[in-house]
């Protein structure tokens, strides 16, 4: 009965029966691409948070355990199949399954006299993180339910819940989220959206579903039924229920026209307005399609569906990669897909599968917790400990006496030093603790001078690789989470060290924290202070027993990445590094434009110094003048072509006095990593898994 098939190049799953055996069907038919999908959600979810309260998924965990109470058992038993199909930990499926309620795109219904024969068309536009790849993992499903209505999920490997769909009795629905984000108790959206589908029969009756429903956050709807043909816009919140008619105007949307719902924010509003303006009463499938391009749809085109739901018609588009131009989903082939043709489709042959042999309404806990994989023992919530003075790491010898002069500022104190650690949370597979020891230096602002760190420790005795990872300029640590996440999972224990004066160790006095972070003298021993905490971490992991003393990497972004090169090139024993968005020659970069250096650049102007004194002062802290001592091997170097803060020149000027690095150089701006960031964990995963 389940099958996965493929239409006009896109993959469309059949699944069919109880909420178990569908559920159990997506996870074995899709079982490699669903664990793929759900790494990355949870990756991305469980570093979304700005602050210390959401840090490691907080938000996603409060949003399942809120919603929880409102999610039908049949779900459950859907979201226990899959887990069980995909061999994933049921968790972890149930909290990337709550990921769409953590982030909050275009809609719209034409008939009547809009179209050029009555019939509708409603088309459906999602912007929405075509950075994070979820387009690799779209899949469109046919779901045909025990006791429901068949319907089509435009969705993607792993979700069981929608956002985009049409059913077998020609109701359509498409979502776009507003605002309310942490408002969560109720039925999740994409939850809401399936239950429609599997239950209404009329426009009326799924608008009850909304209407009745316990809702959380704020989303908009479109909804329609072919059959009249009709639709409204729907505008929902924890308490407000609202619905726009055909042709009537709405504060938020000034532009009615008949028979028509349109949907949008700001200028994507206009821009639809106008095509439907122009092309009114002359539109087929062909012209609605044409209408969805950009600038309606907006750069982060995920998918774009047209629902011709009379003739069981979906056209469906998916975004291509990012780093492709035109790779928005509205400029990519369309599929038809036939919803009734999907229904009615029987394999040929009858061939033997994994599915075989499930009774329909099996999944017995004792079947479940069988198939389920186990989940190692979490660490100890407290460890402490001495590192004695025997156990301090070495730097690398030199012969250039200048060189030593330098390296000799960044000498530790003599003596052993106390560290203790906390457990903060855990995930099925590592956990996180609070590490903290003294700083090597001794500065007047006491909270600087404990070295404060995020330890992401893998569950189990086995030796791995270790990776220090230092993080960029705002301090909020949130790309630095993601890349300690990701190494994580891979089995490599990473440790997020907070730099001087960063996150709990900035003064508690906001206008002196302000007068420092200004300070090129506090920049220039802030960065050494931190490069010695970097050095002493190492020599801390070097000691714990189950880290692979040979293999301790260092990885920083941005500024972090030229505090890691810097303490690299101090160093010089490092197993491997990787500097994302770094260069040399730093006092070409202060005295660059950029607004992310206007602060230290007007402090050296207001202080009156010199070209000749700014790189003086700067010297002892330049990556260049040390990266020599890094082996060009065990480098992996990343930045864009067209940075402003750090130029091609500065990229090429580190990686030359390193010996000879090859740049992985990615189109854009400093900002535009973001859209390459599973491609860039990739390779940074990759990089520190060498043996």
């Amino acid at each position: 009965r389940a099958c996965l098939l493929r239409v006009e190049g896109q993959p469309v799953l059949r699944v069919e029966g109880s909420p178990y055996e569908m559920g159990r069907q997506h996870g074995v038919l899709l079982r490699e691409e669903i664990r793929a999908l759900v790494q990355r959600v949870l990756l991305l979810a469980n570093s979304a948070g700005s602050d210390e309260a959401a840090f490691f998924g907080g938000d996603i965990r409060r949003a399942w355990q809120t919603c929880a109470p409102h999610i039908e058992a049949r779900f459950r038993e859907d979201l226990r199949g899959l887990a069980d199909g995909a061999g994933l930990p049921l968790e972890d499926v149930q909290l990337a399954n709550i990921f769409p309620e953590l982030f909050h795109c275009s809609g719209f219904a034409l008939f009547g006299k809009a179209t050029c024969d009555g019939r509708l068309l409603h088309g459906r536009i999602l912007d929405y993180m075509t950075y994070a790849g979820l387009q690799k993992f779209a899949v469109n499903i046919v779901a045909i339910p025990d006791g429901g209505v068949p319907f089509l999920n435009v969705g993607f490997a792993g979700f069981i819940g929608s956002v985009t769909g049409m059913n077998a009795r020609q109701i359509a629905i498409g979502e776009m989220g507003g605002r309310g984000e942490g408002q969560w108790d109720g039925v999740p959206m994409a939850f809401l959206v399936r239950t429609a589908l599997e239950r209404a029969g009329t426009l009326d009756e799924a608008l009850v579903v909304f209407r009745d429903a316990p809702r959380t956050c704020e989303y908009y709807y479109v909804v329609s039924d072919a059959k009249l043909p009709d639709a409204r816009g729907l505008y929902c919140t924890p308490k407000t229920f609202g619905t726009v008619a055909p042709g009537e105007r709405h504060e938020r949307l000034p532009t009615p026209i008949a028979d028509a719902v349109l949907l949008s924010a700001d200028e994507r509003y206009r821009y639809l307005v106008e095509r439907v303006q122009d092309g009114y009463g002359k539109f087929g499938p062909a012209e609605a399609l044409k209408m969805m391009e950009r600038p309606v749809a907006m750069d982060s085109n995920l998918h774009c569906v047209l629902f011709d739901a009379a003739q069981s018609d979906a056209y469906v588009a998916i975004a291509a990669d990012p780093g492709t131009e035109r790779y928005q989903a509205c400029f990519q082939p369309y599929a038809r897909i036939n919803l009734r043709a999907i229904i009615d489709f029987r394999p040929a042959t009858e061939t033997p599968s994994p599915l075989q042999g499930e009774g329909r309404g099996e999944g017995p806990a004792e079947r479940d917790s069988a198939s389920a994989p186990s989940v190692p023992t979490p660490g100890p919530e407290h460890a402490e400990g001495v590192i004695s003075a025997a156990q301090v790491r070495p730097m690398k010898p030199t012969d250039d006496p200048a060189l030593a002069e330098l390296l000799k500022q960044f000498e530790p104190p003599p003596g052993e030093f106390a560290w203790s650690m906390d457990r903060q949370i855990s995930s099925n597979t590592y956990d996180v603790y609070d590490l903290r020891f003294p700083s090597p230096v001794t500065t007047d602002t006491p909270e600087n001078n404990t070295v404060c760190c995020e330890y992401f420790c893998c569950r189990g005795d086995q030796q791995r690789p270790a990776v220090i990872v230092l993080h960029i300029l705002d301090g909020k640590f949130r790309e630095s989470r993601l890349v300690c996440n990701a190494l994580a999972a891979r089995g490599i224990d990473a440790v997020l060290l907070k730099m001087a004066y960063y996150g709990p160790r900035r003064p508690k006095e906001p206008e002196r924290a302000r007068r420092l972070m200004q300070d090129l003298p506090t920049l220039i021993d802030g960065a050494r202070q931190s490069a010695m905490d970097a050095r002493r971490l190492a020599g801390w992991l070097q000691a714990q027993p189950q880290v692979d003393a040979q293999r301790i990497g260092i990885l920083g972004i941005s500024l972090g990445g030229f505090v890691a090169a810097l303490t690299s090139g101090v160093d010089g024993g490092f197993w491997r590094s990787a500097f994302i968005l770094s260069g040399g020659n730093l006092e070409q970069i202060l005295r660059s434009p950029a607004r992310e250096v206007r602060s230290v650049r007007d402090a050296i102007q207001a202080a009156g110094l010199t070209i000749d004194d700014v790189a003086a002062r700067i010297a002892l802290i330049e990556p260049c003048r040390y990266a020599g001592r890094i082996d060009c091997r065990t480098v992996l170097l990343i930045n864009t072509e067209s940075d402003p803060i750090i130029p091609r020149e500065n990229v090429q000027a580190l990686a030359d006095a390193i010996g000879g690095v090859d740049i992985q150089w990615y189109p854009g701006d400093h900002y535009a990593l973001l859209w390459h960031v599973l491609d860039i964990l990739g390779r940074v995963e990759d990089h520190f898994a060498k043996p």
